[in-house]
């Protein structure tokens, strides 16, 4: 697709000005409805549906791949070992309780997965795969304090105490494989497919992704995480009796929180491969140096030498630092570091760290593409670390009536916060700041008017209802965005931003019917409505596939500060090959829903538990029914989770010690999917739209419903 608008690095250089701001066509042109063949395009769904004519497709761990075990082995999938440990205490006096709760969690995981979510056939013969790995350890000590008073009179108060600390490491070595036959060609500038000699067997090039990832080995540098939070609050209730029928309570809770980050400050060359990227074409990967000796070899531990933790910046040698300087784009620790003459993925290095002139290597193209020292797949490779405190009190307000000994109607007000914070979503393609990465407190104000009520209606009917409004102020959003890469060409970044405001008005009625007719009959009901909207909601984005979805693409144009220089489709930039601008699609999302936040919702609940016999035995039998209506899936109101029911269902035998439960779990077997998510897809789509098609949310993943599950369950109290 030689017009087609990919990223910048992809568009052909007479189209750049109105091939990728023209808000006419290209934006367009990335969804097609089909009804014209000429126009690219690729088809988005509308809803996740169920599991019915969907099979599971995964591809197996490249590692295990061998000629005796073509196929491989599947991924090892997750491990867990977890330790708690509590302690209550509690001292009654006359005057009131005091109460302490000391809690400790040591918690070890590792998730070894495929995490492309797609595969053709076994072994996967797709040229794209994408896998995780990667281990986290936390650790928790938190301590609560409480004391609650039981005076006489009409006021009685609540005080305590929280601490919490927490230290969480995570080595991340996830990778991306794409063995890309698609590319723009040096001497036409147009973009090409199927090129020979890129992973297709020939001229030496490997034919699957399985003998690139191999090719790649040994990974010797583990991008590393780690976290530490440490939390300080204090809260102290009063309640006030103001007359028999009226009662006040007022609180408070004041937090005192800090968060330490250090993460990757852009995707590790130990986690990146690509058989071709930045616009050039290369003949590689090969299998093997002897097959080509111009084989850029990525990130070896003949090249690397790994540290034992990051390094400071201010603790590096100057001469390193000289070295650096110019392109450490706020990296505040170095944990790669590079040897002279070493060949980089992408453009090969002198003795100086500078690029080889293009023009004496085989088949590089234009070496400016990648200057040394840049995050162009390759080194320096250093991570950012940052703190982020907050302080903030969240006040809560209770007004009840209770006009009858069966009645009591109230009105409360509290707020809520969220606290900002550093991004925690994987790094981008892009290096960035710790700066960049921050985003705001959320904060919501919640008002509730409700009352809970008791009848006698042929037994004891308990209804209760309340109306309820939350207001939000900067809601944290997760998205993704395209950003300059100082090479002239843009990469993918997830963030956390926050929206302006958004709003959620709700009814939540509820019944419990315990008829006189049947001693042990218990029946209950809980409906929700829910009326979610985005308030003031500008998204600034350069993901194509978005802009296609919302139909429309004001063009913005942003300084590297985020600062908007321009407007309209005009490129500012003078220096097309490599721009300073980067054009963005303001989509306004005022108006939509919140994700994953259903209209009607809907538990149901019939219990019977009668006596069997004289020994103090009981039989009991449940039945569970809980419906909700359609959800979408995030901020861009595109793609919805269908409505569901279920019925969950349990007959058993208790007494004072043991119990056994028989169940069914999903007893219609439905298999609509509930829940997912959504990411760039570095699989088919690369192969047949280009590299930035991966760049972007356009796949959908899910895990399956699980069926119609029967069961039995002992327990034993001792």
């Amino acid at each position: 697709y030689p017009n087609y608008p990919t990223m910048p690095a992809h568009v052909q250089k007479e189209d750049w000005e109105e091939g990728f701001a023209d808000n006419q066509v290209p934006w367009k042109q990335a969804l097609s409805d089909g009804s014209d063949p000429l126009v690219p395009g690729f088809c988005q769904p509308s809803n996740y549906g169920g599991a019915n004519g969907k099979t599971i497709a995964l591809s197996e761990d490249p590692a295990t791949v061998t000629a005796d075990n073509p196929s491989g082995s599947d991924f090892e999938g997750t491990d867990s070992e977890l330790f708690r440990a509590s302690l209550l205490a509690t001292w009654d006096f006359d005057f009131g309780t005091f109460s302490s709760n000391t809690g400790y969690t040591d918690a070890d995981s590792t998730v070894h997965q495929d995490q492309d979510y797609q595969a053709v056939s076994r072994p996967d013969t797709l040229l794209q795969a994408q896998g995780a790995f990667a281990t986290t350890e936390t650790e928790q000590f938190s301590q609560e304090l409480r004391f609650s008073s039981n005076l006489d009179g009409p006021i009685q108060f609540t005080v305590g105490g929280l601490y919490w600390h927490e230290d969480r490491a995570n080595s991340d070595s996830n990778w991306i494989i794409d063995c890309f036959q698609n590319g723009k060609n040096p001497a036409t500038k147009e973009v090409e497919r199927n090129i020979s000699g890129l992973c297709d067997g020939t001229n030496g090039s490997v034919d699957n992704y399985q003998q690139f990832w191999q090719q790649l080995q040994p990974r010797n540098l583990d991008p590393v995480w780690i976290a530490e939070t440490e939390h300080l609050s204090a809260y102290v209730s009063f309640e006030w009796s103001l007359t028999d029928q009226w009662k006040l309570t007022v609180e408070d809770r004041y937090v005192d929180e800090t968060f330490d980050l250090t993460k990757p400050n852009a995707s590790s060359c130990t986690t990146f491969g690509l058989g071709i990227g930045g616009g050039i074409i290369a003949k590689a990967p090969l299998l093997d140096a002897e097959a080509n000796p111009d084989l850029l070899v990525a990130c070896t531990a003949d090249y690397f030498d790994r540290s034992t933790g990051p390094i400071a910046w201010n603790d590096l040698p100057e001469d390193l630092k000289a070295m650096y300087e110019p392109h450490n784009l706020g990296a505040t620790n170095i944990t790669c570091t590079k040897a002279a003459g070493t060949t980089m993925p992408g453009f090969p290095l002198n003795g100086y760290g500078d690029p080889i002139n293009g023009d004496d290597i085989n088949n590089i193209g234009d070496p400016e593409l990648h200057p040394a020292g840049t995050d162009a797949g390759g080194c320096p490779w250093g991570t950012i670390s940052g703190t982020q405190d907050s302080n903030y009190h969240t006040p809560k307000v209770t007004m009840e009536w209770t006009p009858t000994d069966d009645s009591m109607v109230y009105f409360f007000w509290a707020k809520a916060i969220k606290p900002g914070g550093l991004n925690q979503v994987s790094s981008g393609g892009a290096a960035t700041t710790v700066e960049d990465e921050r985003f705001d407190p959320e904060k919501m104000d919640s008002y509730e008017f409700g009352t809970k009520t008791a009848w006698e209606a042929a037994g004891y009917l308990q209804l209760n209802a309340a109306l309820f409004f939350l207001d939000y102020t900067d809601k944290q959003v997760g998205t993704q965005i395209l950003v300059p890469d100082g090479v002239g060409g843009f990469r993918s970044n997830p963030l956390v931003i926050n929206a302006s405001s958004a709003e959620v008005w709700g009814l939540e009625l509820e019944a419990v019917w315990q008829p006189s007719f049947l001693e042990g009959l218990q029946l209950s009901a809980s409906y929700t409505f829910l009326d979610t909207q985005y308030k003031d909601f500008v998204d600034e984005t350069t993901t194509f596939v978005r802009a296609a979805e919302a139909g429309n693409c004001p063009v913005v144009w942003n300084d590297s500060d985020g600062n908007r220089v321009s407007t309209g489709i005009d490129n500012p930039n003078t220096d097309l090959d490599n721009p300073t601008f980067a054009a963005k699609c303001a989509l306004d999302l005022s108006g939509n829903s919140l994700e994953r936040a259903p209209e009607h919702s809907f538990v149901g609940r019939f219990n019977l538990t009668r006596p069997l016999g004289s020994d103090g035995v009981e039989w009991f039998t449940d039945l569970d029914a809980i419906y909700q209506t359609e959800r979408f899936t995030d901020q861009d109101n595109f793609v919805e989770y269908d409505s569901f029911f279920q019925l969950d269902a349990r007959l058993g035998l208790a007494g004072e010690s043991m119990s056994i439960t028989f169940f069914v779990d999903n007893l219609l077997d439905d298999d609509t999917i509930r829940g997912g998510g959504s990411g760039p897809d570095f699989g088919q789509r690369i192969s047949d739209m280009g590299f930035s098609a991966g760049l972007v949310r356009t796949q959908f993943f899910a895990p399956l419903n699980m069926p119609r599950t029967f069961g039995a369950r002992l327990q034993y109290r001792f």
